[in-house]
């Protein structure tokens, strides 16, 4: 007959027996749902409180977005012009959007692979881009 001692019921792991300052503190059902509870009202405190602060931005006069301000994103903008008539310069497009020149090219890139065939021509320094 054997006889279990304190120490056999204390957790251990492969390594020996857990230290106490390690392990986890066993909590009731209604102790956890508490802090769900808090937890819960912590973060739509937060969100509330972000949410304050983008409105104070927008009422301070700072810019808003593109999409905000004209209703479509650039790289939508920068299709639109290129199926223009005539196109549109690499210049214009910069202006338009304002990106940098690499950025312009990687968004064209962008569509090319998705299917669109955008052809560029250079004439006198100026980069014209079309769809065909």
């Amino acid at each position: 007959m054997t006889t279990q001692t304190a120490e056999a019921t204390k957790p251990t792991t492969a390594a020996g027996p857990i230290p106490k300052a390690l392990r986890r503190p066993v909590s009731t059902p209604e102790e956890e749902a508490a802090n769900r509870k808090k937890q819960t009202a912590a973060r739509a405190k937060a969100r509330a409180k972000s949410k304050a602060k983008d409105k104070k931005i927008h009422a301070k006069g700072r810019k808003r977005s593109y999409v905000k301000q004209t209703g479509i994103s650039k790289k939508h903008k920068v299709l639109q012009m290129i199926k223009g008539k005539g196109g549109a310069t690499a210049t214009q497009m910069i202006e338009e959007t304002g990106w940098l020149p690499h950025t312009l090219r990687a968004q064209i890139t962008r569509h090319r692979q998705a299917g669109h065939k955008i052809t560029a021509k250079r004439k006198d320094g100026v980069t014209t881009y079309t769809i065909e």
